[in-house]
């Protein structure tokens, strides 16, 4: 079966003992339930009673925040160091690299950003090697899956899904060192409509592309100035940092969102990625700018996850909305005012979300700017977007 890995090759790298063992704190252990459970009962017998089963797939050893039970002092695994790497569970030796699961006839083979700080070695390559992990995965014998089978969403298959992410995957070294996400979301765009079309793929560098890369950076401008740091003389590099830390993410971020249970048909989905992974991107900015220690591609993956209605919410910036009811005030009476505001010219309709948000959150302050619309992205309002 073919495998298809959500990163270019000997671009990602991990460093267990010095990481702070932040997989092993809390986070749970999965056993496989038929085998490999009864195998690390015997391995030790007094955890055997903290064996609980998950489902007819997975046993799970009880959680506690402290960390694993079999972590040492070191950072380092008891059961890898006192019984071989080969008596480790299959999750904990393939992690991160063990988001595994099958999509149609491909083996999908992700990282776990979110739980792993990983680190960019994209620059030396002397990270993990696509080789050397299919020989690990291989050596797992050939049904092992992490996560089974995930459906596809509807018309994934005749568009040929796994064409497209695999393009956009190899399109990633292109693009680690541009001074904004534009670029490679623009890339995107093209490639997702030239993928409806049935057309060929786009270059990077195709007029077509330089011309959408020219308008999303204008969005891209409307988001800096609504949040205040349109002219902060850190921007620069903290979106470059941004651009990076999301181009080396948005094969795993895309995926993440086209199998999501909750996915649209794949023609809508594709088409909306880009803007998404654009506005992902930009929040990643400001975190570069207000954290005082630089944020890692794990606060990356944590910030696109969490801030999913945020995100959601900018990529329509530039798209006329309508509230169909107003907005319910639980926020703090500071931002209440902002909050009307924004809720009566959306009421109005008529106007991109873009020109709602400036005509009536301009006369305050960055932060009840932004925590105004926040608060619209994570409330309970209905938004009409055309």
């Amino acid at each position: 079966m073919e495998s298809f890995f959500t990163f270019p090759d000997r671009a990602l790298k991990y460093d267990c003992p010095s990481c702070g063992s932040f997989c092993c704190k809390g986070k749970g252990l999965a056993l496989e339930a038929s085998k490999e459970v009864v195998r690390f009962a015997r391995l030790e017998p007094r955890m055997a009673a903290l064996v609980y089963p998950a489902d007819h797939r997975f046993a799970h050893i009880l959680d506690v925040s402290d960390g694993c039970w079999m972590l040492q002092p070191d950072g380092l695994c008891a059961v890898e160091t006192g019984h071989g790497y080969a008596a480790k569970p299959h999750t904990c030796r393939l992690f991160p690299f063990n988001r595994i699961f099958q999509v149609g006839e491909v083996r999908v083979v992700d990282f776990n950003s979110k739980i792993c700080p990983l680190q960019d070695a994209s620059e030396a390559r002397d990270g993990q090697s696509w080789e050397s992990l299919q020989k690990q995965i291989d050596g797992e014998g050939p049904s092992f899956f992490g996560r089974g089978s995930v459906p596809l969403p509807e018309g994934a298959r005749e568009q040929d899904w796994a064409r497209q992410e695999r393009w956009v995957r190899d399109s990633i070294d292109a693009h680690l060192g541009e001074p904004d996400y534009a670029a490679f979301a623009a890339l995107q765009e093209e490639g997702s409509l030239a993928l409806l079309r049935g057309g060929a793929l786009p270059e990077p560098h195709a007029p077509a592309v330089l011309e959408r890369a020219a308008y999303l950076r204008q969005v891209l401008q409307s988001w800096r100035i609504h949040h205040g740091v349109e002219g902060d003389p850190r921007l620069e590099t903290a979106a470059r940092l941004a651009a990076r830390q999301a181009s080396l993410l948005t094969c795993s971020w895309r995926l993440y969102l086209l199998l999501s249970s909750e996915a649209a048909p794949y023609p809508g989905v594709v088409r909306m990625l880009p803007r998404h992974l654009l506005a992902a991107a930009h929040l990643i900015e400001l975190s570069h700018l207000a954290r005082k220690i630089a944020p890692g591609l794990r606060a990356a993956t944590e910030t696109f996850q969490g801030a999913a209605p945020l995100i959601g919410l900018l990529a329509v910036f530039p798209q006329r909305a309508r509230l169909k009811t107003p907005l319910e005030l639980g926020v703090a009476l500071e931002v209440q005012p902002a909050l009307v505001a924004l809720s009566r010219l959306l009421l109005e309709g008529g106007r991109t979300l873009a020109e709602a948000a400036e005509q009536s959150l301009s006369p305050f302050p960055v932060h009840l700017r932004s925590m105004a619309l926040t608060a619209l992205a994570f409330g309970n309002a209905e938004l009409l977007v055309e």
